[in-house]
């Protein structure tokens, strides 16, 4: 509804878990059934984990963390790089000097953009440009 109200009246809104990599298909089938094509895909889908890996009490509640920031990005790659190659598509792969420059409370974050950081390197080597 906001994007119609700020004078975007061609929208399409998928509601989806970026952990499941059926909602992440549903997702870019969803934008190709509704636009019949893909221009561009921004990966920005993130979650923040503020603390030590000494301080988890529960090591295993990082693993969200990962599951969303990284996998999410990954999945929903997937399954756009064929459109997008199509079309002569971009992505946008959303990272931050979280990946180089260490952060202690954030080392479960910090890892996550050096994640994406690798992979989108390596699709640019072999797929097409970001």
């Amino acid at each position: 509804d906001t994007c119609r109200e700020m004078g975007s009246p061609d929208t399409v809104t998928v509601t989806a878990d970026v952990t499941d990599v059926n909602d992440c298909k549903r997702i870019v089938d969803s934008a190709i059934s509704h636009f019949r094509r893909l221009d561009h895909l921004v990966s920005n889908a993130g979650i923040a984990s503020v603390s030590r890996v000494e301080e988890y009490v529960d090591i295993t509640k990082a693993r969200s963390v990962v599951d969303v920031n990284f996998w999410g990005s990954v999945y929903i790659t997937r399954f756009a790089i064929s459109h997008l190659r199509n079309t002569g598509g971009k992505i946008i792969a959303m990272a931050s000097s979280a990946s180089w420059v260490p952060m202690p409370t954030l080392s479960i974050y910090n890892v996550r953009y050096l994640f994406i950081s690798a992979i989108y390197m390596h699709i640019l080597s072999r797929t097409f440009s970001i």
